[in-house]
């Protein structure tokens, strides 16, 4: 009696785990768009690029965009990053980014020297 009744509480805790668990493991892909427009020429830009590490150039011409498309496991999240900025001249800059074709953040920044930094999580559960 007590193997069968330690048995049964057995397979129902087990039964009880695997029916928490999310089995379906599915992976979303998100198109990732980050954008630039503004009245100063130039601007330094700072991005995550597809794998996540951020990429750096300087002296970028107004209008810039740079668009990816990232794949995100389950239980997993990708971090969006778009820093800007002018160490040399006024004016102003809009900085945008967008996840799926949706403006998630932006930014308008004007003045001298302006900088902004924007980020956004895109999380898989």
């Amino acid at each position: 009696m007590k193997k069968t009744c330690f048995f049964s509480i057995l397979f129902a805790s087990v039964l009880l785990i695997s029916s928490c668990n999310d089995s379906s493991g599915s992976t979303i892909i998100s198109a990732i768009k980050y954008e630039v427009t503004g009245t100063i020429p130039y601007v330094d830009i700072d991005y995550h690029n597809f794998t996540g590490e951020t990429d750096s150039f300087k002296n970028v011409p107004l209008p810039w965009e740079k668009s990816f498309s990232v794949a995100i496991n389950h239980s997993d999240f990708f971090s969006t990053y778009l820093y800007v900025r002018n160490f040399s001249t006024s004016g102003s800059f809009s900085a945008n980014i967008y996840v799926n074709d949706v403006l998630v953040k932006t930014s308008t920044i004007s003045g001298s020297y302006p900088s902004s930094s924007l980020n956004y999580v895109i999380w898989n559960y």
